[in-house]
């Protein structure tokens, strides 16, 4: 595994840690492939993890999926992109 990004985002009070390694597939179709795994956790007050809230995945060294997730959050304090078919309910 290798560290490919680290970033705290804080959105109306909360923090969240975003971090981005790549690390090898377990998939039996892919072994031995790696690819970059985002991860989110909400931090306390403390500056500690707490839950592991969202995470993303892109192809190896990208950090497309980091900063993907690091500007949601920023914007909407969110790590699920929001519904784009909300107004056609």
């Amino acid at each position: 595994m290798s560290a490919i990004a680290n970033t705290k985002v804080w959105h109306e009070g909360k923090c969240f840690q975003v971090s981005t390694i790549n690390r090898e597939s377990s998939a039996m179709y892919a072994a031995g492939s790696l690819y970059a795994e985002t991860l989110v956790w909400e931090l306390d007050a403390k500056g500690q993890r707490g839950s592991l809230v969202g995470q993303d995945e892109a192809p190896q060294d990208s950090i497309y999926a980091h900063q993907r997730m690091v500007k949601r959050l920023h914007e909407t304090g969110q790590c699920e992109a929001p519904d784009t078919n909300e107004s056609e309910k």
